[in-house]
């Protein structure tokens, strides 16, 4: 019987219509935080980005990164400029050849809060995600948790 409700609920949310959209976004990484100022260097950056964005679900990702924290001997250090593009899963485009299923995803970290955080919250409104439950970073090593219900392509 649980196995049959497995497979029930796995057809009803693949009954979902949905297909790819491109997007392209810039942001940026914030350096003040609730204990100072903290700054990243871009590779760093670059690298969270599109773990973040892949847990999300996008595909064809593309992050670059400028600024950020200064690699030179009398350099200045400045926010994190990125500019990321992806395809995501959209409700709007109506691809039959995809089959898509809400999923419960988790993003946790014992550091780099701010960083994810500010990744997470510049995208999100491009996925389909909804029951988001994430904690808030008050420094910029707090440990971080971000629980969220997304669609994602079944492969």
């Amino acid at each position: 019987m649980k196995l049959l409700m497995v497979l029930l609920m796995t057809v009803s949310t693949s009954a979902m219509s949905a297909g790819y959209k491109q997007f392209s976004k810039s942001f940026v990484i914030p350096t003040i935080t609730n204990t100072g100022h903290v700054y990243y260097n871009c590779d760093s950056v670059e690298t969270k980005a599109k773990k973040v964005l892949e847990k999300m679900g996008a595909e064809n990702i593309r992050v670059r990164c400028s600024g950020g924290l200064a690699t030179h001997r009398g350099g200045i250090s400045t926010s994190a400029f990125v500019r990321a593009s992806y395809k995501a899963l959209s409700s709007e485009v109506n691809d039959t050849n995809i089959s898509t299923a809400i999923l419960s995803e988790n993003i946790n970290s014992r550091d780099n809060c701010h960083l994810i955080n500010a990744i997470f919250l510049a995208n999100h409104k491009n996925f389909e995600i909804s029951k988001v439950d994430m904690n808030r970073c008050f420094r910029h090593n707090d440990r971080l948790e971000i629980d969220f219900d997304v669609l994602k392509e079944v492969k």
